[in-house]
């Protein structure tokens, strides 16, 4: 799927470099020099979350070790730097090591609306058991340093810690789990946007291909009924005609799954459409004034046709003569196309409407590409004639509601 071209100064050069990477078939990497492999997202993901727990680890023991060193400064007790820093690391590298655990059993209850109740307790129980377990893992580690093995301060150092610090352990769980909750909800909540805008983009671009599919009777009727007026007057020149219609046909039905095409392709049907008219009608003119760097523009499909059909309705179809124009031109990042004719124009009692079929649809589509970003506007030319400008945004990539 291709995107719509950028800024129309560059949409030549980048059609260039399109064609020369299609025709020379597509090309990863050069297979003399394969590029190292890039680490995996999981992989990724691991290290960061490991690089950001050691940075909070840090932190932490940072914060409680000038908490706890001013509480003994205060209370007179024994004063050492490195003593408070070691206890303070051994009881967060402890939680640390925990945390990955809080993540699963997180994860793995999760609390919910149906059952908030039971996996709430089921949490108050895991946070009550990993606290003691932090707690005894911190008493042996911290008996071993000061007093070698020894039973008994092992004990007398968890029963302390059971004493004075078990609730705030505790909520540190509940702090790590809520974490994780928090996460949880976050990453749901974009994945039902991201799902909700991909239904948008699916159900735009099946209205988009509903109006799409609304122009191809509308043109192939009025097709059809120019080729019935010449079967018997000139079937020569009725034969020539169905000829022109088949080839239009390959363009109309088959579009593949993209609604949008280049303005060089679009304007090339649409002469081929006034070719086909030009046949029945011997006095028609039509002339295209087109910027070179606005040809490689993309344009939803069929933009042109039913605005040029208008204009053939109402100049040589009531008067056996008419001239056409057709003019497009880049001012910016806009495209700027132009369809004039010699008719009477619009509001004259034989001249345009403005509420043919063809145009309500072309607003329509455009209206769902585009939304507030382009402009439509018609009228009478102060010299005579009708005039229909559109004003369309070359931006890099679809529109996000056309999900073209």
């Amino acid at each position: 799927m291709e995107n719509w071209r950028g800024t129309c100064s560059g949409a030549t050069r980048h059609r260039s470099a399109q064609t020369q990477a299609t025709s020379s078939g597509p090309t990863l990497w050069n297979a003399a020099s394969p590029p190292a492999r890039a680490p995996s997202r999981s992989l990724r993901t691991t290290l960061l979350l490991w690089s950001v727990g050691a940075g909070v680890w840090c932190v932490l023991v940072a914060l409680f070790s000038a908490q706890a060193y001013s509480a003994r400064h205060r209370q007179g007790g024994p004063l050492g730097w490195r003593s408070t820093l070691f206890e303070e690391a051994v009881g967060w590298g402890i939680w640390l090591a925990l945390t990955p655990a809080v993540v699963r059993l997180s994860q793995r209850f999760p609390v919910r609306t149906a059952a908030a109740f039971g996996q709430a307790l089921v949490h108050v129980a895991a946070a009550f058991v990993l606290a003691t377990l932090q707690s005894l893992a911190v008493a042996l580690v911290c008996a071993w340093y000061y007093y070698g093995p020894s039973a008994a301060a092992t004990s007398d150092i968890f029963r302390d810690r059971l004493h004075t610090v078990l609730a705030i352990n505790m909520l540190v769980y509940l702090v790590i789990a809520a974490s994780v909750h928090a996460v949880s909800l976050a990453r749901e909540a974009a994945q039902r946007e991201v799902l909700a805008a991909t239904l948008e983009a699916r159900a735009a671009r099946g209205e988009l291909a509903a109006l799409y599919a609304q122009l191809q009777p509308h043109f192939l009727f009025n097709a059809f009924n120019s080729i019935t007026e010449l079967v018997h007057a000139d079937p020569d020149r009725a034969s020539r005609m169905i000829r022109t219609l088949s080839e239009l046909l390959r363009h109309t039905l088959s579009p593949g799954d993209d609604l949008a095409t280049p303005l060089r392709d679009e304007l090339t049907f649409t002469r081929r459409y006034v070719e086909l008219q030009q046949m029945r009608f011997r006095h028609l003119e039509f002339h295209t004034r087109v910027e070179g760097p606005a040809l490689d523009v993309r344009v939803p499909r069929l933009l042109l046709q039913p605005l040029v059909e208008n204009a053939v309705r109402f100049t040589v179809g009531l008067r056996g003569r008419g001239r056409l124009e057709v003019t497009a031109t880049c001012v910016g990042e806009r495209l700027r196309l132009r369809v004039a004719d010699d008719g009477p124009g619009f509001g004259a009692a034989d001249g345009h409407s403005g509420a043919g079929a063809g145009l309500a649809i072309t607003r329509a589509r455009l209206d769902r590409l585009y939304g507030e970003r382009y402009a439509l506007a018609f009228g009478s030319a102060p010299g005579g004639g009708a005039v229909v400008v559109l004003d369309l945004p070359v931006v890099g990539g679809a529109p996000p509601s056309a999900g073209l």
